[in-house]
């Protein structure tokens, strides 16, 4: 073999290695390209899901608490439609009170055992079972209570024994005006007699000391109490009713 065919034979092996590579390159990329779109398709695949689980989760956590926030709503509506429903048996009550209060201010019986006997016959008729939330079984004790004050007034033979009854029936009528806050009524406490009541807006009006001494009295409740503590507020609410830790010594009034 001469020279010229042995470079000859040289040549064409480096252009067909020259071509095994250039055909090489291009499949072993499109090879490379296939494994990095699939890991990418992978990963994206996988952080699409975890993304998934995520929204998944959070849409489960917002449903968890618009569950509780309905249900909240659900209760919150119930007990006031219960207090409303147990307001609504207390306005003749308080009426009868009232007429109670303006007979014992004026140093009078007259009308008060008729009214008390009405009281205790209404009392025995409000339905607290509707009533929900923290002051539920406070509700249920006033039914009890106004009755027990009653019908004491309503068998009081003496203007100062129906005096002291209505002291009794004060406490349950207070607590209830405390809760519920019905209109233009506030809660009136003297330290003298260590007696409160509830009365309309106005000039005091005492029915444990009448005449003698007709406004002694501080108003620690309603829409004319301001000033004061907020706790002072439930004072006469729960005068009388023994063991709760309250001070009821009323502190010094200016009468």
């Amino acid at each position: 073999m001469n020279k010229n065919k042995k470079a000859a034979m040289g040549v064409a092996g480096i252009v067909i290695a020259a071509a095994l590579v250039v055909y090489a390159a291009p499949a072993a990329a499109k090879d490379k390209g296939h494994e990095h779109g699939g890991e990418k398709k992978a990963a994206a695949a996988e952080h699409a899901h975890d993304h998934g689980d995520k929204a998944k989760g959070a849409a489960d956590h917002a449903k968890d608490h618009g569950d509780k926030a309905k249900d909240t709503a659900a209760s919150a509506a119930k007990s006031a439609s219960g207090g409303a429903t147990f307001d609504a048996g207390m306005r003749p009550i308080l009426a009868d009170y009232l007429a109670i209060l303006k007979a014992l201010s004026s140093d009078s019986t007259d009308g008060v055992a008729k009214a008390a006997a009405a009281i205790s016959d209404r009392a025995a008729k409000l339905d607290t079972r509707s009533v929900e939330g923290d002051h539920a079984m406070h509700y249920a004790q006033i039914t009890k209570d106004l009755q027990v004050g009653a019908e004491s007034l309503a068998v009081a033979p003496t203007l100062e024994s129906a005096r002291e009854s209505m002291k009794v029936l004060s406490r349950p009528m207070a607590m209830w005006a405390t809760m519920s806050e019905p209109q233009d009524i506030n809660i009136v406490y003297c330290s003298m007699a260590a007696g409160s009541w509830v009365q309309k807006r106005g000039e005091i009006s005492n029915p444990y000391y009448g005449s003698s001494m007709l406004t002694c009295g501080e108003v620690i409740g309603g829409p004319d109490f301001a000033g004061k503590a907020p706790e002072q507020a439930s004072k006469a609410a729960d005068k009388g009713h023994g063991g709760d830790g309250h001070d009821h010594g009323g502190g010094g009034h200016d009468h």
